[in-house]
């Protein structure tokens, strides 16, 4: 008699859905319960073969997210499975949340998933996908979308994308700095060439030279997306503070630690250096000063990111890509402040 999840159900004594879970390796189920389960599943001789399945033109009801590292990525990635979970019109019911690779084993993560037939398609949210990955999925013929994230090693003109207008980010920022009276405006961003970064800079120095302002090269600082670089920022310049009034952080954690070692210094935010972020992170909303901060619409480009994957899945597109860039937003609160009289913050 053939065993099925259900018969595992009943002796594990959890839910068929779990038991799925398990077999999948949904982030959701610990890892203690899904070893459990699979140990059960052995036993019993149940062999869950969901590649088999895809091939005759069924559905394993898997997305594969394939994510950048933490830092990165987990400002974009509880949006985003939210979105994968709550949406009605979506056809999957897990998803699977990993990276490109096993940094311990050195497997290849995403080859390996569709091998095994474990998803449906991919949402890809990494920067660094290799050219092979790519040439990969489009050979096997599995469906995708970019999110957030423009390919650095693969050209992606022909691609299912929803990406953030960067340059445009960091353009209305510095604008709106130039605009409160602030001249002398250093820019922090994260180094490395990310092309997302590599736009804000270039938006940064848009705006400058509209509105009649010299770039200069040892205003713009390159380092890592962290807090503490933000503060070491300061630290290092801590002699020269007073030739600056203003600081665009291309990133909100980097800004929280300019904040944090300014006040540590006895400098006034917004008084004395009007700070801008980028990202509209939760917390910048709770901070003293409230950070002013560039906002991306993730919610809506997540929605949009689930829509044309569930097309792409059950094969309800017209065959064109669909690509969209969106127009992120300027959220001004309260580190920023004119000086100049008749502008207000």
């Amino acid at each position: 008699m053939k065993v099925t999840i259900r018969d595992i159900a009943k002796i594990a004594g959890v839910s068929h859905s779990t038991v799925s879970r398990s077999l999948n390796d949904h982030p959701s189920i610990s890892p203690a319960r899904r070893e459990q389960i699979k140990k059960i599943a052995n036993e019993l001789g149940f062999e869950y073969n969901a590649n088999a399945k895809r091939l005759r033109g069924g559905k394993v009801g898997t997305v594969g997210i394939i994510a950048a590292k933490m830092d990165k990525a987990s400002f974009f990635l509880d949006s985003l499975m939210r979105k994968i979970t709550h949406e009605e019109q979506n056809s999957f019911q897990d998803y699977i949340v990993s990276f490109p690779s096993d940094s311990i084993q050195g497997s290849n993560n995403i080859r390996r998933l569709v091998s095994a037939g474990k998803v449906d398609g991919f949402i890809l949210l990494h920067p660094d996908i290799s050219y092979s990955d790519y040439e990969f999925l489009m050979k096997q013929q599995v469906p995708f979308v970019l999110l957030h994230f423009k390919p650095q090693n693969f050209t992606y003109e022909h691609l299912n994308y929803y990406l953030t207008d960067h340059e445009y980010g960091a353009y209305i920022a510095t604008s709106h700095l130039i605009q409160l009276g602030r001249n002398n405006i250093l820019s922090v961003s994260e180094g490395g060439g990310e092309i997302q970064f590599l736009e804000r800079s270039a938006g940064f120095k848009r705006a400058l030279h509209e509105h009649g302002i010299s770039f200069n090269p040892e205003m713009l600082i390159e380092g890592e997306c962290s807090f503490d670089f933000g503060r070491q920022i300061v630290q290092q310049r801590r002699g020269a503070i007073h030739r600056i009034d203003a600081i665009f952080a291309q990133a909100d954690v980097i800004a929280l630690g300019i904040i944090h070692e300014l006040r540590e210094l006895g400098i006034r935010v917004p008084e004395d250096i009007s700070v801008v972020g980028y990202d509209d992170i939760l917390i910048g909303e709770y901070t003293t000063p409230r950070l002013t901060t560039v906002h991306q619409p993730t919610e809506d480009m997540d929605h949009q990111a689930c829509l044309r994957i569930n097309e792409l899945i059950n094969g309800t597109d017209d065959g064109e890509p669909v690509q969209k860039i969106f127009k992120p937003g300027l959220v001004i609160r309260d580190s920023c402040i004119s000086t100049v009289s008749n502008v207000s913050p």
